[in-house]
């Protein structure tokens, strides 16, 4: 009989302390620390990975802080670009900079205090404004006032990037990219979603497009974030769209997320969305039905925030403030 109270006493004690850790993991959203970036840029975008943030600071370059010890993160090295950094990805030991008229450009930061540049790729008038690294190819976006472009480069080898594609897109302004298998995710200047097929990177090809997204007059898209069948378009004028897209060739929007001020960009882990909402601070949206998200918890807001970017690795969110010119660190879970 005591060994059936044993048994029955560690069930219960085992179910509480899973319960209790469940719980925490759920409801954790805590800031950590902040660090004061130095410059004078305006902060575009930021992304963490593997202990470090990266953040695009438009003429300042991109500042390298070491967040491993996410309640005091520091500065510990700083890319100097040609132009304005306003977009960064890191792939492997390389980070690849969309650098507005400067093109793009790649870098390599196996040691992380000491980045050299070891490529670009440079077109006259034409300016670069995002980019994403997929299986040995860099797919960035830009053009002009009035026409988008998609390049496509082969980077098997980053040191000497090899063209692969120009494919003009539409009449403006690309301004944010995210690739997943053979598809291409894009938004324009005035917030119009395009599918493009890229499964040819040689050829790739428009297979849909979606005009409502743009249709607000103050419409501007400056992010695109996927997560299953569904694209998470941050739209600064208008607020989030969640577009299903599993028929990528007739994608659909389900939800349209209104919040108090202008959406500059989404991070998405597991069933949350990370929104960067401007004076709204940093928000967390639970997405776990797509079809009905709602927020979850108080939003972080700093004081006198202007939260313009968001990053989710692991445990952590890093957010931007360029107002106030800091990087934020939050536990999540």
């Amino acid at each position: 009989m005591r060994i059936f109270r044993f048994l029955g006493l560690s069930i219960l004690i085992a179910t509480f302390i899973i319960s209790a850790n469940c719980g925490e993991d759920i409801n954790i959203w805590e800031l950590l620390g902040g660090l004061k970036l130095p410059g004078n840029g305006v902060l575009t975008d930021v992304l963490g990975e593997g202990g470090y943030a990266y953040v695009a600071s438009s003429e300042d370059g991109v500042f390298i802080c070491d967040v491993t010890e996410p309640d005091k993160p520091l500065d510990i090295s700083q890319i100097t670009t040609d132009d304005e950094a306003v977009a960064v990805y890191k792939d492997g030991n390389y980070l690849y900079i969309a650098d507005r008229n400067g093109g793009l450009l790649i870098y390599d930061i196996s040691n992380i205090t000491s980045p050299f540049r070891v490529s670009s790729d440079f077109r006259a008038e034409v300016k670069a404004e995002d980019v994403f690294v997929l299986a040995n190819y860099a797919y960035w976006v830009g053009g002009s006032g009035f026409e988008g472009y998609l390049y496509i480069l082969d980077v098997t080898d980053p040191t000497n990037p090899v063209q692969m594609s120009t494919t003009r897109i539409c009449d403006r302004l690309l301004t944010a990219i995210y690739v997943e298998n053979t598809y291409a995710y894009i938004v324009d200047y005035d917030g119009k979603f395009y599918v493009v097929d890229v499964s040819s990177p040689e050829n790739p090809t428009l297979v849909a497009q979606v005009d409502e997204t743009g249709e607000f007059q103050n419409s501007m898209g400056l992010d695109v974030e996927k997560a299953g069948n569904y694209i998470y378009l941050s739209d600064w004028g208008s607020g989030l769209y969640i577009i299903d897209v599993s028929k990528p060739d007739s994608p659909t929007i389900k939800q349209f997320v209104v919040f108090d001020d202008s959406v500059y960009d989404c991070s998405v882990l597991e069933t949350y969305a990370f929104v960067a909402v401007s004076h709204g601070g940093l928000v967390r949206l639970d997405i776990n039905n797509p079809l009905a998200p709602f927020q979850d918890g108080p939003p972080i807001i700093p004081q006198s925030s202007s939260i313009v970017g968001v990053d989710v690795d692991s445990d952590y969110a890093y957010f931007i403030d360029t107002a106030m010119r800091y990087l934020y660190t939050v536990r999540i879970r």
